[in-house]
């Protein structure tokens, strides 16, 4: 599986020198997704999380520690649960983005929650579901221009801005068209921390993310 990293706040895409913004397609996206991990973060020693959801309602049938039948009942779904006041089970989103150098090469873009909520301050300071709106509002897909993905400046830990920058072209907009259901596209969006180690899922496309329609 190919990342692209956001840590330290600069974008890594392989050995690429870092960067602090992207341009890239957003192809396909999953819905929201939220993991609970049981241990303290540790940036050197990464952990899986004992229960899960793909859909923030119920916590997927494979989990090692299912802590309740339902989300919106779970003790870790409580609002200042966590250090820092937010929930002890952490919301995400999974992207598949492709570059204008190769539009067939798919990439996973991990979307934390702070860069998935709240409100845009203008057209160009938006986080993932503001921007979504963004589009909706002017009837667009994501998958027919390329965004700029970039770091908000006052915020100490990583959280992204989206942005939109230019159409494509009607060539570019038939190769992201064939990769929306690629495998590649789908395992990039997967949730399935069983097979972490192997950064391999199925997963069932969704229709759930209005970014791409």
């Amino acid at each position: 599986m190919d990342r692209i990293s956001i840590k330290g706040k600069v974008f890594r895409r392989g050995t690429e020198e870092q960067l602090h913004s992207i341009t890239v397609v957003i192809v396909n996206a999953a819905k929201i997704q939220r993991a609970y991990y049981s241990g303290s973060f540790d940036v050197n020693a990464p952990q899986t999380p004992v229960c899960w959801s793909a859909d923030t309602q119920l916590p997927n049938p494979d989990v090692p520690e299912m802590q309740s039948k339902q989300c919106m009942d779970c003790r870790h779904n409580i609002r200042g649960g966590a250090a820092g006041g937010g929930r002890s089970c952490k919301f995400s989103q999974n992207l598949a983005v492709a570059f204008s150098d190769d539009l067939e090469k798919i990439y996973q873009l991990h979307i934390p929650a702070n860069s998935i909520f709240g409100r845009g301050w203008r057209d160009n300071l938006m986080p993932l579901q503001e921007y979504a709106r963004f589009l909706n509002r002017h009837d667009t897909l994501s998958s027919n221009l390329y965004t700029k993905v970039y770091f908000d400046d006052n915020s100490i830990v990583p959280k992204l801005f989206f942005a939109p920058t230019k159409s494509l072209k009607a060539t570019e907009i038939d190769i992201v068209e064939g990769m929306i259901t690629h495998p590649d596209t789908i395992k990039a969006i997967a949730l399935d921390f069983t097979r972490a180690k192997e950064n391999s899922s199925p997963f069932e496309k969704t229709e759930g993310f209005k970014i791409t329609g």
